[in-house]
Parts: C-alpha cells; structure tokens; sequence
C-alpha cells in the first residue's frame, strides 16, 4: 500500500513538474515587469506582474497580495490562453484605511473598450471580488479615486434606447462588498 501511495505521489508530482516547466518556458519567451504596491500601514503589498510575449501589444497581468513577511494571501490571474483575450490592470490603489486594494483592468485584445473591470481584495475575508458583479453594471473608467478612508469613485455605463451612451458616477463604501 505504502508502494502505490509513494507512485501516485510520484505521478503527480511528475506532472505538476512537467506543467511548471512549460510555464515557465512559455513565461521566458515573454518579456516580463513587476510593480509592488505597499499598503499605507506597510504590513501588506499587492505585486501585479506583466507578461507580454514577443509581438503582442498590450501584455496581460497577474495580481498578488502579500503580508510584509512575504507570505502569498491571495492570487488572481488575468493571463488568457490565447493571449488575446486577457487583461491588464490599468490603474492599483490601496484604501486609506489599508483595509482594501482595488483594480481597474483594460482588455489586452482591445475588446469591449468602453468596459473597465475592477476588482477588490477585501482583507476581513482574504478574498478578491469584483466590483463590476456586486454592483450588477460595468464600470466604464479605468482610471478611478479612492477618497478616505475607503470610498470608491468610478463611472458606469446606463443603457440608452438612443445609443448616446449614458453615464453615472458610482459612488460606493468598500465595506459593503459582500465576501463570496
């Protein structure tokens, strides 16, 4: 029993060794920047990390909240497969209160311009959300404000039966994002 439970081990590490060298192949192809982002009480720091391989236009990011003793708390990838249809994060700011750190992203395809996803990692419940599904609209400013200690400011997009696109300002309290 020992044997097979030491070959399954085995076999899965084998295979997640074979998956990590062709992400990093794929990565070293890639011309590659990181940005850190330090909360203003110092104890956490979000890194976003750009990957853009040889020809591509926009690259694509992957963001990562860290406590100060470098210990990963939370992860999220925006790389797509086909490098065309992932996201890169346009704009990364840390509420006052260092409660919440919070991005807005651009389409590395350029598709949907008028669309800006934002997302939010709420540190009550180590998760990261997005704004865009808690508020059901999507915000269409990639650049946006956080006013003290943790309001967000931002645009969105109202349907319009003429066509003329419609915005309003959202205005919302971080503490109201749910943890789901």
């Amino acid at each position: 029993m020992h044997k097979v439970s030491f070959m399954k081990q085995f076999l899965r590490n084998k295979f997640l060794y074979l998956l990590a060298i062709f992400y990093f192949t794929a990565v070293a192809n890639a011309k590659t920047s990181i940005q850190k982002y330090f909360s203003p009480n110092q104890k956490l720091f979000a890194m976003v990390y750009n990957t853009q391989a040889t020809g591509e236009i926009m690259p694509e990011s992957i963001v990562s909240i860290y406590d100060s003793h470098g210990k990963l708390l939370k992860r999220k990838s925006y790389v797509s497969s086909d490098r065309e249809h992932g996201f890169n994060v346009a704009q990364l700011k840390w509420s006052a209160d260092s409660q919440f750190c919070v991005w807005s992203l651009t389409s590395s395809g350029g598709h949907s311009p008028w669309h800006s996803p934002t997302d939010c990692y709420l540190q009550k419940c180590n998760m990261i959300v997005s704004i865009d599904a808690q508020l059901n609209c999507g915000l269409t400013q990639a650049k946006f404000k956080l006013q003290s200690p943790h309001i967000f400011v931002s645009q969105r997009l109202i349907p319009n039966p003429t066509g003329e696109p419609n915005l309003a300002k959202v205005k919302l309290d971080l503490t109201n994002l749910k943890c789901h």
